[in-house]
């Protein structure tokens, strides 16, 4: 079915696994069906830094302020279940 403008919203996709994208996926879900993350690097099984990502051994303040667990967690509700593709 699609949807007014004749675009379908079966499947939308998100380029790159980053925070921002896996937040950007997580809202989309609310619209499509499906939503596929494609990420080139191999995601590591438990936390650690990524050689590709440079700012990633940076403090940000939302985490220094303890304001990241807040934002990350009403962000990342359901995530894992809108960003397996199928």
């Amino acid at each position: 079915m699609a949807a007014s403008g004749g675009y379908s919203r079966d499947h939308a996709v998100v380029i790159g696994g980053s925070i921002a994208g896996l937040c950007a996926a997580r809202v989309l879900s609310d619209c499509y069906a499906r939503v596929s993350v494609y990420e080139r690097d191999e995601l590591p099984s438990a936390p650690a830094n990524r050689a590709t990502v440079p700012q990633d051994r940076h403090l940000h303040m939302l985490m220094a302020r303890g304001a990241g667990r807040t934002w990350s967690g009403s962000c990342a509700s359901g995530s894992r279940r809108s960003t397996t593709s199928g």
